[in-house]
């Protein structure tokens, strides 16, 4: 992860009260670069810079670190749920297991952010294995 980020949670690159706007990945297994490039309201390839790493290789760790780099405020606890009918904050990174892989996107008052299927207004929650919520 880059260092030295001109970002900090009292300076945040961008208030993401604001909204946001769908970024879908161009090749899979960038779903995680999007994420965050949906939160900062940046570009993947610059995500890409920041995190380092390429497709398959956005974990939860480095998606952690890229958020403190663009000043985004999370949660410091991945909360994993048993539970897929239980509430879910209003903005939060969910994490989905698909295959051997995990699959990342937003939900954002009422709404889910899939770099993948787009702007969906439902989520099968069974499907989620956890979330980090964004504090906004």
């Amino acid at each position: 992860i880059k260092q030295n980020s001109p970002y900090s949670v009292e300076k945040p690159i961008r208030d993401i009260r604001e909204g946001l706007e769908l970024i879908k990945q161009p090749n899979d297994g960038l779903c995680g670069q999007a994420v965050v490039a949906m939160l900062a309201g940046v570009t993947i390839q610059e995500v890409m810079d920041v995190m380092d790493c390429r497709e398959w290789q956005g974990t939860m760790g480095r998606m952690i670190s890229a958020l403190n780099y663009y000043g985004i405020d999370h949660s410091e606890i991945i909360y994993y749920t048993e539970r897929p009918d239980g509430k879910i904050p209003d903005c939060c990174i969910m994490m989905e297991k698909m295959g051997r892989f995990s699959h990342y996107l937003i939900h954002y008052k009422g709404k889910y952010y899939d770099p993948t299927l787009g702007l969906l207004d439902d989520y099968d929650k069974t499907k989620l294995l956890g979330y980090l919520e964004i504090r906004c």
